[in-house]
């Protein structure tokens, strides 16, 4: 995404399909969601991917986060990793202070970004998440960062404060989960949110009537993510 927290950018186990419910909320109460988009695996023994938003943080309070959570590899998904606000976090001066930390840098938002250059993943002036997720640059840095991810503690940095709201978790973490990783997101207060827990909020945070008749988990939670990427989306 941009390089400030307030600009807009923007799954883990096989589903397990929801009993058919006729409203959303007997679905939301009565049944468990599925997590994740794919992955057939168990997920005690998959790598953790963490997400964090630098959002407005102090450089000591950013840093304490990432250590208390072990994390070895900052991979950047900002498609211009800078920040006016708050210059600790322009990619630069940022590599420097985390490889002083003994924490790794890898920058990928030039394929795993939310602001694309390539035209063709618009539509109508916005980022369409989907067609992003077809490019064959973007199935390359999800390669590489699934390659990293293996050999290290990566965690996905990009500017916004919570996930719902940044391409880091509706577009990335999407579709590095069923590579057979599992997703964490790290909250300021140090708060960990597993993918599960982010993935019923997703649909919490989306009230709209058109998914109350939505009968199969795996259909729930993928119109939940493909309606909250549009929200999201940049617009050129």
């Amino acid at each position: 995404m941009g390089s400030e927290p307030s600009p807009a950018e923007g799954g883990g186990i096989a589903p397990h399909p929801l009993a058919i419910a006729t409203t959303l909320r007997v679905a939301r109460s009565s049944h468990p969601l599925p997590v994740g988009e794919g992955y057939d695996g168990d997920m005690s023994e998959t790598p953790t991917v963490l997400t964090l938003g630098h959002s407005n943080h102090a450089w000591p309070e950013f840093l304490a986060l990432l250590q208390a959570k072990e994390v070895g590899c900052i991979v950047d998904v900002r498609s211009m990793p800078a920040s006016r606000r708050y210059p600790q976090f322009n990619r630069d001066a940022f590599e420097r202070a985390l490889g002083d930390a003994g924490i790794g840098y890898r920058f990928l938002g030039d394929r795993l970004g939310g602001r694309p250059k390539d035209s063709v993943c618009y539509a109508g002036g916005a980022v369409d998440y989907a067609r992003v997720a077809a490019t064959s640059a973007f199935r390359e840095g999800l390669d590489e960062l699934a390659t990293l991810a293996r050999s290290m503690r990566c965690c996905l940095l990009c500017a916004e404060r919570d996930p719902l709201d940044c391409h880091r978790a509706i577009l990335v973490a999407r579709h590095l989960a069923p590579k057979g990783f599992s997703i964490s997101h790290i909250h300021g207060d140090g708060r960990i949110e597993t993918q599960g827990e982010f993935e019923k909020r997703l649909i919490d945070a989306d009230e709209a009537p058109l998914l109350a008749d939505v009968e199969d988990g795996r259909a729930l939670l993928q119109l939940a993510y493909n309606r909250r990427g549009r929200r999201i989306a940049f617009r050129a």
